[in-house]
């Protein structure tokens, strides 16, 4: 049964606190997969997914991961040991070939275990990934090093700048970095522009160790109307690789969209996203105006998100933070104009 918003119900938004719709999103998913795998959990485990979504101490059992060096010592060596029990690893040891001090270094294989939240099995899995999808997207030459937006062609910087995938520059009550993606804004000319724009975009966050520690939200948001081209699909199934590689964890998913044309669409790639993920996604419906109330009760400031009331999408603090990083990599790059 489809949540519906104070507005929809005919009464003010003021009728139920901001906790009270928080709790309702979080607590009663749209999604029918999602709420059987909820139902699969132990109230324990609920809550650890609630706390997540939440990153208050006050509506719920969050609390800041706290790391105790003896316990990050053993996970890490836990992880070399499934890392050496996985046979198909060969952009790793590539990797590892052309530089041990970049791929063994502890400050690398801890944003795998933070991604994880320490399980050792998963973080090398993920690594393992990382260092394919790396090669893949990138060359083996570049396997020993982070990316920089010099690697980027022409084609893959439009992807880039076009804002269709962004961060906000105001993080969500819980001290999250929030990331923002719409679908009718993406410009590219191939399916890979648009992947390696991103992976820059996620690896350059993992540079942050507050980051690491405490994940980010993401938006996708959906209120346009459906593309007259449809849906790439392929395009989906290869961004929700991206994800799975980058040592980044995604602690709420929230999916806002006035109607449910978009709902086959998100539930596809729902389908193909870790479980970790698909406990942690709500989708909201809703107008513009109710969808940022909404999320507003979930912590992401109100006014934050990079669109104009008449659906314009805004670029200005994206290309602020791309003249951030070019001025830190030493790079000149062409940005487009504000659209």
């Amino acid at each position: 049964m489809e949540r519906k918003t104070n507005m929809q119900l005919g009464r003010p938004e003021s009728f139920l606190s901001p906790a009270e719709v928080a709790c309702g999103i979080w607590f009663c998913p749209v999604q029918e997969r999602t709420q059987r795998e909820l139902h699969q959990l132990s109230q324990a485990e609920r809550e650890k997914v609630w706390a997540d979504m939440s990153g208050d101490n006050v509506l719920s059992t969050f609390e800041t991961m706290e790391e105790d060096s003896e316990v990050v010592a053993r996970c890490l060596c836990e992880m070399d040991d499934e890392i050496s029990r996985t046979s198909r690893k060969e952009a790793f040891l590539q990797a590892q070939g052309l530089a041990p001090d970049y791929v063994n270094s502890e400050s690398m294989r801890i944003k795998f275990l933070r991604s994880e939240m320490f399980d050792t099995k998963a973080a090398a899995v993920r690594i393992i990934r990382h260092f394919e999808e790396k090669k893949s997207l990138f060359g083996e030459d570049k396997l020993g090093r982070d990316i920089l937006l010099s690697d980027l062609t022409e084609d893959d910087m439009e992807a880039l700048t076009c804002g269709g995938a962004q961060f906000l520059r105001e993080r969500d009550k819980g001290g999250r970095r929030v990331y923002f993606s719409r679908y009718v804004s993406m410009k590219y000319k191939n399916r890979e522009n648009v992947m390696r724009g991103l992976w820059y975009l996620l690896t350059t966050m993992t540079e942050d160790e507050e980051i690491q520690k405490l994940g980010i939200v993401r938006i996708i948001y959906c209120l346009d109307g459906y593309p007259s081209g449809g849906v790439d699909y392929e395009l989906v199934r290869l961004l929700v690789k991206i994800w799975k590689a980058v040592p980044l964890r995604t602690v709420a998913l929230y999916t806002v969209s006035q109607k449910s044309i978009w709902d086959h669409t998100i539930d596809v790639g729902l389908l193909m996203a870790l479980p970790l993920v698909r406990l942690r996604t709500r989708a909201i419906h809703g107008s513009l105006y109710e969808c940022k109330f909404a999320l507003m009760c979930l912590g992401v400031p109100y006014n934050s998100l990079p669109v104009s009331d008449d659906g314009q999408l805004r670029i200005e603090i994206h290309n602020q933070w791309l003249r951030e990083r070019e001025s830190l990599e030493g790079t000149a790059i062409p940005l487009p104009s504000k659209k």
